[in-house]
Protein backbone atom coordinates (compact mmCIF):
# COMPACT_ATOMS: atom_id res chain seq x y z
CA UNK A 1 0.00 0.00 0.00
CA UNK A 2 1.13 3.61 -0.47
CA UNK A 3 1.27 4.09 3.07
CA UNK A 4 -2.39 5.48 4.61
CA UNK A 5 -5.84 5.52 3.23
CA UNK A 6 -5.98 8.97 2.48
CA UNK A 7 -2.56 9.40 0.41
CA UNK A 8 -3.89 5.90 -1.78
CA UNK A 9 -7.46 7.88 -1.98
CA UNK A 10 -5.08 11.14 -3.29
CA UNK A 11 -3.16 9.08 -5.42
CA UNK A 12 -6.57 7.25 -7.38
CA UNK A 13 -7.69 11.08 -7.75
CA UNK A 14 -4.21 11.55 -9.58
CA UNK A 15 -4.15 8.77 -11.80
CA UNK A 16 -8.22 9.03 -12.61
CA UNK A 17 -7.38 13.18 -13.24
CA UNK A 18 -5.34 12.23 -16.00
CA UNK A 19 -7.51 9.73 -16.85
CA UNK A 20 -10.35 12.04 -17.26
CA UNK A 21 -8.36 14.98 -18.91
CA UNK A 22 -7.34 12.21 -21.74
CA UNK A 23 -10.88 10.60 -22.32
CA UNK A 24 -12.87 14.52 -22.18
CA UNK A 25 -10.10 15.28 -24.89
CA UNK A 26 -11.55 12.49 -26.95
CA UNK A 27 -8.02 11.11 -26.46
CA UNK A 28 -7.27 7.57 -24.97
CA UNK A 29 -4.96 7.06 -22.43
CA UNK A 30 -1.89 4.82 -22.36
CA UNK A 31 -1.27 0.69 -21.35
CA UNK A 32 0.92 2.06 -18.85
CA UNK A 33 -2.08 4.62 -17.03
CA UNK A 34 -4.85 1.64 -17.51
CA UNK A 35 -2.03 -0.71 -15.60
CA UNK A 36 -1.96 2.06 -13.26
CA UNK A 37 -5.30 2.49 -12.94
CA UNK A 38 -6.05 -1.73 -12.48
CA UNK A 39 -3.20 -1.74 -9.34
CA UNK A 40 -5.29 1.24 -7.75
CA UNK A 41 -8.23 -0.82 -7.55
CA UNK A 42 -6.73 -3.53 -6.33
CA UNK A 43 -4.53 -1.30 -3.90
CA UNK A 44 -8.15 0.15 -3.09
CA UNK A 45 -9.26 -3.11 -2.63
CA UNK A 46 -6.98 -4.35 0.45
CA UNK A 47 -8.61 -1.57 2.45
CA UNK A 48 -11.31 -2.10 5.17
CA UNK A 49 -13.67 0.37 6.81
CA UNK A 50 -16.22 -0.08 9.36
CA UNK A 51 -16.55 3.93 8.40
CA UNK A 52 -19.51 4.22 6.47
CA UNK A 53 -17.97 7.65 4.42
CA UNK A 54 -15.01 5.75 4.25
CA UNK A 55 -16.21 3.01 2.51
CA UNK A 56 -18.14 4.88 0.26
CA UNK A 57 -15.38 6.50 -1.03
CA UNK A 58 -13.46 3.44 -1.64
CA UNK A 59 -16.24 1.68 -3.51
CA UNK A 60 -17.03 5.01 -5.51
CA UNK A 61 -13.18 5.28 -6.58
CA UNK A 62 -12.43 1.97 -7.57
CA UNK A 63 -16.10 2.56 -10.01
CA UNK A 64 -14.83 5.73 -11.33
CA UNK A 65 -11.72 3.53 -12.66
CA UNK A 66 -13.07 1.06 -13.59
CA UNK A 67 -15.68 3.27 -16.06
CA UNK A 68 -12.30 5.25 -17.28
CA UNK A 69 -10.80 2.36 -18.49
CA UNK A 70 -14.31 0.89 -20.20
CA UNK A 71 -14.59 4.88 -22.05
CA UNK A 72 -10.84 4.33 -22.87
CA UNK A 73 -11.55 0.97 -24.49
CA UNK A 74 -14.55 1.88 -26.14
CA UNK A 75 -12.74 5.02 -27.84
CA UNK A 76 -9.68 2.43 -29.07
CA UNK A 77 -12.19 0.35 -30.68
CA UNK A 78 -14.34 3.13 -32.14
CA UNK A 79 -10.80 4.54 -33.41
CA UNK A 80 -9.92 1.32 -35.24
CA UNK A 81 -13.13 1.23 -36.83
CA UNK A 82 -12.45 4.48 -38.34
CA UNK A 83 -9.32 4.17 -39.26
CA UNK A 84 -10.13 0.83 -41.23
CA UNK A 85 -13.09 2.12 -42.52
CA UNK A 86 -10.43 5.17 -43.70
CA UNK A 87 -8.30 2.40 -45.08
CA UNK A 88 -10.82 0.85 -47.08
CA UNK A 89 -12.02 4.53 -48.48
CA UNK A 90 -8.62 5.30 -49.46
CA UNK A 91 -7.82 1.44 -51.05
CA UNK A 92 -10.73 1.99 -53.26
CA UNK A 93 -9.56 5.05 -54.52
CA UNK A 94 -6.15 3.77 -55.17
CA UNK A 95 -7.60 1.25 -57.21
CA UNK A 96 -9.93 3.07 -59.35
CA UNK A 97 -8.04 4.06 -62.90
Amino acid sequence: MGGTLKEDIYEAYFILQEMTDKTNNYKTFSDELEHQGKLMIVRLGIWKSDESFAHNVLENTKELIKGQIEVNNMLKEHYAKIWANEESRLNGIREKP
